[in-house]
């Protein structure tokens, strides 16, 4: 059953605080999709969608972009008075990190108000892939052409590597990157050229890089819910990633 419907090329994700009666979307303009304008600039909209209103006109901020994105995320993180519904970040076309605050633009009164509240310049090229750790929400992975794949701490606003070394896979663009939903210091990677990377935090390194000769390029990368395994210093964990090619679903048990 379709609740909704909004006719957008956006990149989207849903606020992780919400209660089951009432959701938030933020949808950001995508880069690479020309708009009926030929704008080089986007918005972001938030959607509020109250489940149990049938009503069509949900309530619609909009915050104004010089630049599309690739990718948003939204972390619960920091739970303040000052970030109620905790931040949005996206994944600009020019490599910066755009970090809003969704309680500011929930609030607008038709102006854009302080919801960008910070940018932060790390990454060289666009950034494709974002991810917020599910155990400790205020640390955000990005990933970007060339390989370039940075932590970052969201109260501080500072990137750091995940290893001392780069990865086998580092001259490719990273298009997908999670988190494990159960070992905090466990991060993936996928690239464009078909590759996956396996990165422990604590070590410092990347444990596991394998590469897939049937295929081309990975465009997503997603963690099972079920059993998961991982080769790691003095610890053998089971981890399943699930890459999506396509339209295709192809599992691969590391």
């Amino acid at each position: 059953m379709i609740i909704r419907k909004y006719e957008r090329n956006a990149a989207v994700a849903w606020c992780p605080i919400c209660d089951e009666c009432l959701g938030i979307l933020a949808a950001g303009s995508m880069a690479g999709i020309k708009d009926m304008n030929f704008s080089s600039g986007g918005s972001l909209d938030f959607f509020e969608l109250d489940y149990q209103n049938q009503k069509e006109n949900d309530v619609i901020p909009s915050v104004k972009m010089d630049e599309k994105l690739h990718k948003v995320a939204w972390s619960k993180e920091p739970q303040s008075e000052k970030f109620p519904l905790g931040i949005v970040v996206g994944a600009m076309d020019s490599g910066v990190l755009n970090f809003w605050n969704p309680g500011v633009a929930m609030e607008m009164d038709g102006t854009d108000g302080n919801v960008l509240y910070s940018s932060a310049e790390k990454h060289s090229r666009p950034v494709k892939a974002l991810d917020f750790n599910p155990i400790q929400p205020s640390l955000l992975a990005s990933g970007g052409i060339r390989g370039e794949v940075f932590i970052w701490d969201i109260n501080t606003i500072q990137p750091y590597a995940p290893a001392t070394q780069r990865s086998p896979s580092d001259e490719d663009d990273i298009t997908g990157i999670g988190w494990n939903k159960k070992i905090r210091h466990i991060l993936a990677s996928c690239t464009s050229k078909g590759s996956a990377v396996l990165w422990d935090l604590k070590a410092k390194k990347v444990v596991l890089n394998v590469k897939d000769p049937s295929t081309n390029s990975y465009s997503s990368l997603a963690w099972s819910p079920r059993d998961q395994q991982c080769y790691g210093q003095q610890v053998t964990i089971t981890i399943t990633l699930l890459f999506i090619y396509g339209t295709f679903e192809m599992y691969i048990v590391l």
